[in-house]
């Protein structure tokens, strides 16, 4: 059996089924964000704002809630701004765990604090997730951007203070760290503890490892630095991407940034504006944009190896 040719024609199966599973309308900008605050929410959370270049921006928020002492027809509302935009009624048993999604259109204008609250304060929320769709839709994070992930030993947020410093926090606790200065970075939590991709002021691309107490546990030059990073986690190591001059590169390591592949440049779309990884999946799945579009590659597993950069199917969303 030619196994190549057998790759090739699954590549093209796979492409050909996410065109047809594609729509045609265009983006004018996609955003996306994700918080994990645990915490109550009765009194009203406020992760972000969120802004537009007139017009309307289609809202898909996802959350997880917890019930340390359970919740019979809670609702939970969105707000942007001081309008309401949606609401999902809540029934979970004593401990329990839940996920709902809510969808609305709304009109930020040049900026409205995006709101979830909850009827009452039983209710822990543990995720919020955003992905805004618009002309011009942004979302503006207080205090600087940054990122988060988590596994099962916390949550972890790497975030740019003030003085320009990369931050990293266990978040629940009051353990904090330093990584780097500069404002291109990315993280990636596992069982063992997160990673770090950074660029510093230098222009050098280094890969940090911290255990789940945030001792340094490696620090690897990686290579040059980049305009944006984005890392991500999944069986085989880590995937890590990078935007210079706006050609995406990837390499693969393992979860400390050892056993680094040769970097590798994208042999699809020619440029791109920004990147990300997804997280908390089995898989990285590589989005971008370019020009307002977004993009996505699926990555294919059985293609990949820890000797070779991970191949990629395309999804356009167009």
């Amino acid at each position: 059996m030619d196994y190549g040719q057998l790759a090739y024609v699954k590549v093209q199966e796979i492409e050909e089924y996410l065109r047809r599973a594609a729509t045609s309308k265009q983006i004018g900008t996609a955003s996306s964000a994700s918080f994990y605050p645990h915490a109550a929410f009765d009194g009203g959370y406020e992760p972000c704002t969120l802004s537009a270049h007139g017009g309307s921006v289609g809202l898909s928020v996802a959350i997880e809630i917890s019930a340390p002492l359970g919740a019979t027809d809670d609702k939970i509302r969105l707000y942007c701004g001081n309008k309401l935009a949606a609401y999902v009624a809540v029934a979970l048993p004593e401990n329990g765990k839940g996920r709902y999604a809510m969808f609305a259109s709304v009109t930020p204008g040049d900026g409205e604090k995006l709101k979830i609250k909850a009827d009452t304060n039983k209710l822990l929320l543990d995720e919020f997730s955003v992905l805004a769709d618009g002309g011009g839709a942004k979302i503006i994070f207080d205090g600087g951007g940054y990122k988060c992930d988590s596994c099962g030993n916390g949550v972890f947020l790497a975030k740019e203070d003030s003085r320009g410093y990369i931050v990293l926090l266990k978040c629940g606790t009051d353990l904090s760290v330093i990584v780097s200065h500069g404002g291109v970075f990315d993280i990636a939590a596992t069982e063992l503890g997160v990673s770090v991709l950074c660029c510093d002021n230098e222009r050098n691309l280094w890969g940090v490892r911290y255990d789940n107490d945030l001792n340094e546990v490696s620090r690897i030059l990686l290579g040059d630095g980049a305009d944006k990073v984005a890392l991500g986690s999944g069986a085989g190591g880590l995937t890590i991407v990078c935007i210079r001059a706006k050609k995406l590169y990837f390499a693969e390591s393992d979860e400390d940034f050892t056993g680094l592949t040769q970097w590798a440049p994208s042999d699809f779309e020619a440029e791109a504006d920004d990147v990300f990884l997804s997280k908390q999946t089995d898989f990285p799945v590589l989005f971008f944009s370019r020009n307002g579009t977004l993009y996505a590659k699926i990555p294919i597993e059985a293609l990949s190896t820890r000797d070779c950069v991970r191949v990629f199917a395309s999804l356009e969303l167009l």
